[in-house]
């Protein structure tokens, strides 16, 4: 599923850095089953593949090997969107590739199939306008355009906005939303869009996760009203949502585990949140960056990383031991990361990463070899983060460089 960190400044959606600066980036976290990293205009990908999901033209499931380079694409990269099992790769000119699963007709390309192995371009005629930021739900999807938002896949629960609850194999533009869409966020089963500095929202609700003030599906996106502050950013979890406004960060729904960090989730009403509610701890924090995983959060501030919600699989990378009862209902420091040094964090289904200017730090579930390690059956789950080595060569070379090298290549 796509749980992408949008930034304060809207471009920063594509989750790309700048190339000009030819730093390394983490472009995402991949449901539980991988990780994209891009060093200037090459994508490089770590973990299973059972659906085509990685472009690689392959499966792989399990397999000893990481990070390996996708060589079907060419040209300068502006965003990434992994769903669940489908990826959507969106390039600077606007160009939109597709590959993956495609069962529920979550590809857009007027069909139903078990999977596309190759990166394939969508046509001009498949949908209209240039493409500027896509986002990708558990089955489906979700793309902005010059001529506005559009939505294909599955829509049992009407995540596609399209005032229906079928499917549909090829996009459809959604109707009833005026202005350009400048944050797009998906999750399992709901979506968020921002225009201006309202927050549009729709599909599954039945924790909450709209932040409606009520439990009810909408198959239309509908305005949430009340929140405090001007939106920066969003990101949407499992069955939940994030919004960073300027005073502060909010969450809404699922809170089974903290993964709201806003302290209690004692009762029905704090367990799943229907409206949203501020988060504590943060007071005096400037956040940099936020993102969502399944069951938890990670956010970025200038002083520290900080993480919240379930450590089932270590992904909070605390240290703590990997059990279900393990979590945490505010947001912690991991004092292992200086923040200073980061470059960008990520949430996946069960794993999170950070990316520092000196090293790739991951933790949490490795069945797929998600955290750019060997798949080791006798250690599934690293509780802390860890340096990750055997990177594409290239971008070792970076890492290796000193820091007034590095000072001067960032400008």
């Amino acid at each position: 599923m796509k749980f992408f960190v949008n930034q304060s400044n809207p471009d920063v959606n594509s989750n790309v850095i700048s190339l000009e600066q030819q730093l390394p980036n983490l472009v995402d976290l991949y449901s539980d089953f991988g990780m994209w990293l891009q060093y200037g205009e090459t994508l490089y990908y770590s973990g299973s593949s059972s659906l085509n999901e990685c472009g690689l033209g392959f499966k792989m499931i399990n397999q000893d090997s990481t990070f390996k380079k996708v060589t079907a694409l060419q040209g300068e990269i502006q965003q990434i969107a992994g769903g669940g099992g489908h990826t959507l790769i969106l390039q600077k000119d606007g160009c939109l590739w597709v590959f993956g699963n495609n069962r529920q007709g979550q590809l857009g390309l007027g069909y139903y199939s078990e999977s596309e192995g190759k990166p394939e371009p969508l046509k001009k005629a498949q949908i209209n306008g240039k493409v500027i930021r896509v986002a990708a739900g558990f089955g489906f999807s979700l793309v902005q355009t010059e001529e506005g938002l559009w939505s294909t896949g599955a829509n049992n629960r009407g995540y596609l906005g399209l005032k229906h609850n079928d499917h549909v194999n090829s996009f459809q533009q959604v109707q009833g939303l005026e202005g350009e869409v400048r944050l797009l966020a998906a999750g399992d089963s709901h979506s968020l869009a921002v225009i201006g500095d309202d927050l549009w929202v729709c599909g599954n609700n039945r924790h909450g996760q709209l932040g409606l003030g009520h439990k009810h599906d909408c198959n239309s996106f509908q305005h949430v009203a009340g929140l405090q502050g001007n939106i920066l950013q969003i990101a949407a979890g499992d069955n939940f949502s994030l919004v960073l406004t300027t005073e502060g960060l909010f969450g809404c729904g699922q809170n089974d585990s903290g993964q709201l960090g806003i302290g209690d989730n004692t009762d029905d009403e704090t367990r799943n949140c229907k409206e949203f509610k501020k988060a504590i701890g943060l007071d005096g924090k400037k956040i940099l960056q936020i993102d969502a995983g399944h069951r938890h959060s990670v956010i970025l501030t200038e002083q520290e990383v900080m993480v919240s919600g379930s450590n089932y699989s270590g992904q909070l990378g605390l240290g703590l031991p990997c059990k279900r009862e393990c979590y945490f209902d505010t947001f912690q420091k991991v004092e292992s990361i200086k923040a200073n040094e980061v470059l960008r964090v990520k949430a996946g289904f069960s794993h999170t990463a950070v990316l520092t200017k000196y090293a790739l730090l991951t933790c949490g579930g490795n069945l797929h070899t998600q955290l750019g390690f060997k798949f080791d059956a006798d250690e599934y789950y690293l509780n802390t983060f860890t340096k990750v080595e055997a990177l594409p060569d290239v971008i070792k070379d970076y890492f290796s460089l000193k820091p007034i090298q590095k000072e001067f290549k960032l400008g």
